[in-house]
C-alpha cells in the first residue's frame, strides 16, 4: 500500500471513529411500555441513581442553589426517572433532563434543543393553522430556567393538563423525544428550520394544539 493511500485510510479510520464517538443514537433514548404507562398514570418513581449525578453536579449547584440547599426537589416536584435521565413535573410544566446532555455540559444545548424541537415538531405547527377550539396548547421554553434540555408547559386548565400528559406519554416522548435528542446532541447534525418557526422560537410563543378534546 502507498504510504499516501495509507494516510487516507487512516483519516477514514479517524472520522469514523469521530463520528461513532459523537453521533447519538435515538434506540438509547428509547422509554418503555411500563414507564409511559406510569408517567400516564401519574405515579412518579421519584429520584433514581440519574436523578442523585445530576443534583450532586457542581454546575448544578451553581445553577439552582435551592436544590443545593435542600438537596432535593420541592415538595410538590415528581420525579419519573427513565434510562435516558429523568423528567420533573410541577404545575403543569414538565421539565426534561437528559443524561447525556448534562454530562456534556448542559449549557452547550440549550440552543441546540430549541432548534431540535422546532425542527421535530415542524409538522405540528404547520397544523395549527388547521386545529379549531378546544385544543390544549403545549407551550415551549429552553432548559435554562431549570438547568434543563428541555421545559414544556400546559397553557390550560385541569382539562388541558390531562390531554397534555396524554400526548406526552404517546407522542412525545416515544417519538418526538428521540429524535430533537439525537438531532441535538449530534454536532454533525445540522439543525435548519423554516424563518418562521425559528421566528416564533425566538419569540418563545411556540405553541402547539395536539389533541382535540
Amino acid at each position: 500500500m502507498h504510504r499516501h493511500e495509507h494516510d487516507f485510510q487512516q483519516i477514514v479510520w479517524s472520522v469514523a471513529s469521530m463520528l461513532a464517538l459523537r453521533r447519538p443514537d435515538d434506540s438509547r433514548i428509547a422509554t418503555s411500555r411500563q414507564e409511559l404507562d406510569r408517567f400516564l398514570s401519574q405515579q412518579p418513581s421519584g429520584p433514581g441513581p440519574l436523578c442523585h449525578e445530576f443534583m450532586a453536579r457542581a454546575d448544578v449547584w451553581r445553577e439552582l442553589p435551592d436544590l443545593a440547599k435542600y438537596g432535593k426537589f420541592g415538595k410538590s416536584c415528581a420525579v419519573y426517572e427513565f434510562d435516558w435521565g429523568f423528567i420533573t413535573e410541577e404545575h403543569g410544566v414538565w421539565n426534561f433532563y437528559s443524561a447525556d446532555a448534562w454530562r456534556a455540559g448542559t449549557v452547550s444545548y440549550f440552543d441546540r434543543f430549541t432548534d431540535a424541537w422546532g425542527a421535530c415538531a415542524a409538522q405540528e405547527l404547520d397544523s395549527a393553522v388547521k386545529q379549531a377550539r378546544n385544543n390544549f396548547y403545549i407551550s415551549y421554553e429552553d432548559g435554562s430556567g431549570a438547568f434543563a434540555s428541555v421545559s414544556l408547559a400546559c397553557v390550560m386548565g385541569s382539562k388541558g393538563q390531562m390531554l397534555a400528559r396524554k400526548w406526552l406519554a404517546e407522542t412525545f416522548i416515544p417519538k418526538i423525544w428521540p429524535q430533537m435528542h439525537t438531532q441535538a446532541l449530534d454536532l454533525f447534525h445540522d439543525l435548519a428550520m423554516s424563518p418562521s418557526i425559528a421566528h416564533a422560537i425566538s419569540q418563545r410563543r411556540l405553541e402547539m394544539p395536539a389533541i382535540r378534546a
